[in-house]
């Protein structure tokens, strides 16, 4: 947002951000995803429902990452 007000962000790095936001949302995920994974073994005792838990916060949090960077962007 900073670089959008300021007028930093241009065409030859937008992509760069994505990816960089991509990647923060990556990792914030996967340890999210860890964290939840233990907790769901521990709550329903099966480390299947764990790892489904954990992939959707992954997969939420990479979501989330790409479409709050995106959409600022193209409005």
């Amino acid at each position: 947002m900073r670089a959008l007000s300021t007028e930093d962000l241009t065409g030859a790095n937008v992509w760069r951000v994505i990816r960089r936001e991509v990647f923060v949302g990556l990792i914030n995920g996967m340890i999210c995803a860890i964290l939840i994974n233990f907790v769901g073994v521990l709550w329903f005792g099966l480390p299947s429902v764990g790892y489904v838990i954990g992939l959707a916060m992954v997969m939420n949090m990479v979501v989330a990452s790409f479409a709050g960077t995106v959409i600022p962007v193209v409005l």
